[in-house]
């Protein structure tokens, strides 16, 4: 008597009746918060986003006017690259009194804005599962697990970043770009893709740490062509050879030299917008311990001691150089390892950032998704990871979460450290999987594993590095 044909295992068996319903809730969800959002960012009195910083600063480009001098409807100043305000001017939103004849309708752009974000979302998701698990039947429960998980885990800062319109979606799929042009052996791209997330922010350019301890020259000579044409070529087109130089250096002089030095002291209103330490809600370590040094708010300096800095530097660069061993030690490794060093970065980079945004923590979704997918490589079948890095994952985007919402006791741990002791809970362990995560795996579990009779192959390629 024939026996009845085993069940497909649960990870490649197709999205069933309640996994449909959920991926319809989600959708429901994300728009329902489009729409909240867009009436947040234009319809209220004062607009409630960032996005008016960047829309301000594309109408200075279009119009010749200095867009570091520009403020938006609320009185902030444009703090990003020359480059990413000229890639604004489709978007240019005029000062109130200007003529709006021939512009987008500026509830138009919040829309597309929107929208844009949610796609690099998705598309960063994807990216890194196809990198990581490329065996997975498209829509299978398991390909959507792999894709879902990981953003549910960083709902917290993906939640804030859409909400105020921040640019941090964009930087996370311009590395999922460049992690999936590695895992096909595209180093040059892929370094290009580093350059591009560079020129959307300027402390990305901390990840070009990657292709640098894994000595990958051609990664470096990717993100130095992207420097070359948005840096030098760009700009001069629009302000001329000098103008271009001014313009480059305006965020250096104006954001990222008080942004490394801490307080100054100086008198200039993006201390106020931006830098100084009672200005925004951050997570660095030198806002921790800032804050612990002058626990009462009311009469907390303005501007950091020398002290905080030190901390600060000496904590970070020793952490930068804990993961520099790890990218190194992984350069040859299998994808999930290698995506894990990768996300271990960014996270160094949330913590070394002296003004580190809540909004920040959306840039740890390439930590999250390695440490995800790497975890469900080692358990064919299952759809979420276990042990340890599901207790891990949870505890941080649960930490992460009640920082951001009216939670009894959220909001008063936030500044002491709560958010930036998961974040450093996340590296550790990141770090830790990075050296010894796949070392036991098998060629079933883990297909992108190196072995004799098995060559290193990534994402169905062979790597070049």
């Amino acid at each position: 008597m024939d026996s009845l044909p085993s069940p497909p295992r649960p990870d490649v068996a197709p999205l069933g009746r309640a996994g449909r319903l959920g991926l319809a809730s989600l959708a429901v969800v994300v728009v329902a918060f489009g729409v909240i959002t867009e009436i947040r960012s234009a319809f209220l009195t004062n607009r409630r986003t960032d996005f008016g910083c960047y829309a301000r600063a594309g109408w200075a480009v279009r119009t010749g006017a200095d867009p570091y001098a520009v403020t938006d409807d609320n009185g902030w100043h444009y703090a990003y690259t020359p480059a990413f305000a000229v890639a604004m001017v489709p978007f240019a939103d005029p000062p109130k009194g200007e003529s709006t004849a021939g512009y987008i309708p500026y509830a138009v752009s919040v829309g597309v804005w929107y929208v844009a974000s949610v796609l690099a979302l998705l598309y960063s998701c994807h990216a890194f599962a196809t990198a990581v698990l490329p065996q997975l039947p498209r829509g299978s429960r398991g390909w959507w697990a792999a894709r879902v998980g990981p953003a549910l885990v960083g709902i917290a800062g993906i939640g804030l970043t859409l909400g105020r319109g921040q640019v941090n979606l964009y930087v996370v799929a311009a590395w999922a770009a460049a992690f999936a042009a590695l895992a096909n052996g595209k180093r040059i791209t892929s370094g290009v893709w580093l350059g591009v997330a560079t020129i959307i922010k300027l402390i990305p350019g901390l990840m070009f740490a990657f292709p640098l301890f894994r000595r990958d020259a051609k990664g470096i000579l990717g993100g130095l062509s992207v420097a070359v044409v948005f840096i030098g070529i760009v700009p001069s087109l629009i302000w001329g050879v000098s103008g271009a130089i001014e313009m480059n250096l305006r965020p250096l002089a104006q954001i990222l030299g008080p942004f490394v030095l801490g307080g100054t002291g100086r008198a200039d209103v993006r201390d106020t917008e931006l830098i100084n330490a009672i200005s925004t809600s951050g997570q660095s370590i030198q806002y921790v311990v800032h804050n612990w040094r002058h626990p009462v708010e009311a009469t907390r300096p303005k501007d950091y001691e020398p002290i905080s800095k030190r901390i600060h530097w000496a904590v970070s660069f020793a952490l930068l150089g804990v993961t520099a061993v790890a990218i190194h030690r992984t350069r040859n490794a299998d994808a999930g390892r290698r995506l894990i060093a990768f996300g271990s970065l960014a996270a160094v980079m949330i913590l070394m950032s002296p003004v580190s945004h809540l909004h920040y923590q959306a840039f740890a979704l390439p930590l999250v998704a390695g440490l995800w997918l790497t975890a469900m490589a080692k358990r064919p079948g299952r759809l979420t990871p276990g042990g340890a890095t599901l207790f891990v994952l949870a505890v941080w985007g649960l930490v992460i979460g009640t920082s951001m919402l009216p939670i009894p006791g959220g909001k008063e741990l936030r500044p002491f450290g709560s958010c930036t002791a998961a974040t450093l809970l996340l590296w550790g362990y990141g770090v830790v999987s990075a050296f010894t995560g796949s070392r036991h795996d098998s060629i079933a579990s883990n297909p992108n594993r190196e072995t004799k009779a098995h060559p290193r192959t990534w994402v169905g390629k062979p790597s070049n590095s």
